[in-house]
């Protein structure tokens, strides 16, 4: 029902990793961005599609809420052959609990989490989750990366712990909680080349800014062996190009709903 690829032979050694995909049709800033069209993919397309190409990967599931505006993204899954979890009278804004509910309906240990608006992502995630699994860590990522191009491994077991912590903030930004708690959950630091150490450049579809911005990347920047745009060549692109970098530049937001 959820598997997106055949399984190879080492994948039926590890332990079940889910990239589970939080998404939904609200916004303040920019409504619907998942959905937004880059090259005539939506962005969770594009994030939905670099998660195929990593091995280390049983399954991919997106998980919503039970919101009416929310039911395209059932859709979406059916037609691309992904399941996705209606998380059904629960508040939307409880994302930690939403992902939680989803790991256990599909029977995830470890779930890859990653924002539904980046199309741009590190290319380690494989190394990412080994490394995960190989140090039995609660949370493990990379470190320093422009905004929106990193993922997040997260033990469920892990989370659940950090649920159970009832706060409203750490429910909405999901591991927040291990973050102010280091003392309590084991979390690994993968550390980046110094040249894509580009914490204040955001690569997600945040912004109307950022959308246009993105959009010209993915027609300029030459795209991997695998249709994909890296994060190396994207840097490479922006060198020389102010206008581009402020468009991306983390903080610089405009509100409104808008669809372009």
């Amino acid at each position: 029902m959820i598997l997106t690829k055949e399984k190879n032979k080492e994948r039926s050694k590890m332990s079940n990793v889910v990239a589970i995909i939080a998404v939904r049709m609200g916004s303040k800033r920019l409504y619907g961005k998942p959905l937004y069209p880059i090259e005539s993919k939506p962005v969770v397309g594009h994030l939905i599609d670099i998660f195929k190409k990593v091995p280390e990967i049983n399954s991919i599931v997106l998980a919503t809420s039970d919101k009416e505006e929310n039911k395209v993204f059932v859709e979406y899954a059916k037609k691309n052959g992904l399941f996705c979890y209606v998380d059904v009278d629960h508040n939307e804004e409880d994302v930690l609990g939403r992902l939680i509910r989803a790991a256990e309906v599909v029977g995830a240990e470890h779930i890859t989490r990653a924002t539904s608006e980046g199309p741009i992502r590190y290319h380690n995630i494989g190394k990412v989750i080994k490394h995960h699994l190989k140090t039995d860590a609660d949370m493990t990522f990379t470190e320093k990366l422009p905004t929106g191009t990193n993922v997040e491994i997260l033990s469920l077991t892990a989370m659940k712990k950090a649920y159970e912590f009832n706060n409203k903030y750490h429910c909405a930004a999901v591991s927040l909680c291990m973050f102010d708690h280091p003392e309590m959950f084991k979390i690994e630091i993968l550390t980046p080349p110094k040249d894509v150490q580009k914490l204040e450049i955001d690569l997600d579809v945040d912004t109307k800014e950022n959308l246009l911005a993105i959009r010209e990347i993915f027609r300029n920047v030459k795209k991997d062996e695998n249709g994909f745009v890296k994060v190396e060549d994207t840097l490479n692109f922006l060198k020389g190009k102010p206008h581009l970098i402020k468009m991306l530049t983390s903080g610089h937001k405009s509100e409104g709903r808008i669809w372009q």
